[in-house]
């Protein structure tokens, strides 16, 4: 979703605890992963995503530029799959600098381990159009797996 601010400014106001603050963070992320606020969200949002994917080409006038369209915003606009578990697999390797956990290195592990399954979603989004709902039902079963590893992942994290 957008962010509620366009520009923040950000000063420096004393020494940080950066243990205290990252743990902090990182339990209240998994945590509202965990427990979102709608069903569109969390592990719940990709386990519904997985259930509606199959019927995407029946909803979709152009599907080969629209499920194109939707890989590639999918992979390259930011609007979620590989690109944030990367960033996110990355945030928790500078955290671990901090914080020496066993439960962020296996964290960690999971989000390299989904990352590149994101990406075989995006893909199989950009390719359904043109090949048909085989691709679909190949997105929503990897989507059903990444639901699992992720909660598995920030179940972990929930408890740091």
């Amino acid at each position: 979703m957008a962010s509620n601010a366009l520009t923040w400014t950000i000063t420096l106001c004393g020494e940080i605890d950066w243990p205290a603050v990252l743990r902090k963070a990182i339990v209240n992320n998994a945590t509202a992963f965990l427990n979102p606020p709608i069903s569109n969200f969390g592990a719940k949002g990709i386990r519904k995503t997985a259930k509606l994917v199959p019927t995407w080409l029946d909803m979709v006038k152009n599907a080969p530029r629209e499920l194109k369209q939707l890989g590639i915003m999918m992979e390259h606009g930011g609007t979620g799959g590989a690109l944030f578990r990367n960033m996110y697999r990355d945030f928790l390797t500078e955290a671990d600098g901090y914080l020496n956990s066993p439960a962020i290195r296996a964290a960690h592990d999971i989000f390299a381990e989904a990352a590149p399954l994101w990406t075989q979603v995006s893909q199989k989004f950009t390719h359904a159009g043109d090949e048909g709902p085989k691709r679909l039902q190949e997105a929503a079963k990897l989507l059903l797996r990444l639901a699992d590893m992720e909660e598995k992942a920030v179940t972990v994290l929930a408890n740091l």
